[in-house]
């Protein structure tokens, strides 16, 4: 099987826990809208695509005629029938969709992950429950997944320079 990467990793993930046998999955899923758009069509639940502040989608209803990887996935995503909801991330916030969701998936900033000031650019980690404060984390690796804990303000922290942008799988 070809090496998937880490949004491709989260989604195999899921669907292995959720029992899904037989599924196509693009290896090379890179934008958040295309992995909604693959989990929509796999998945009976509910699935749900949030984000606050971003760039992205405030370039795209900005610039949306320029021919751009990210502005086409949102463009087919809208074509779908489907919502991209701004909505506001804190802690608070967060625990809530984690207690209302099976699993979330959250772009965080690699750098701040891995507490390493060489790595660049964005990382998909699932959180699968809340107890307090803290959340349980998979953080998909080369051929594995790393569980972890971790603090709900370094979720929202790790995501909010990437326009905290999410999908919630009811």
């Amino acid at each position: 099987m070809e090496e998937l990467n880490c949004g491709s990793s989260c989604i195999k993930y899921i669907l292995d826990e959720m029992n899904y046998l037989n599924y196509n999955l693009n290896s090379k899923l890179f934008w958040i809208v295309e992995m909604g758009i693959n989990l929509n069509s796999i998945l009976e639940s509910e699935v749900i695509i949030k984000c606050y502040k971003s760039k992205l989608l405030h370039d795209y209803k900005k610039y949306n005629n320029i021919a751009f990887d990210g502005f086409e996935v949102i463009k087919k995503y809208y074509n779908l029938g489907y919502k991209i909801y701004k909505r506001k991330l804190n802690e608070k916030i967060l625990k809530k969709e984690i207690m209302s969701s099976r699993y979330i998936i959250i772009n965080v900033e690699s750098r701040l992950l891995y507490n390493d000031p060489t790595k660049s650019g964005g990382h998909y980690i699932i959180i699968t429950n809340v107890n307090n404060n803290v959340a349980r984390v998979v953080i998909p690796s080369k051929n594995d997944y790393i569980h972890i804990k971790m603090k709900l303000d370094d979720l929202v922290n790790f995501s909010k320079n990437f326009g905290a942008w999410r999908i919630l799988i009811k």
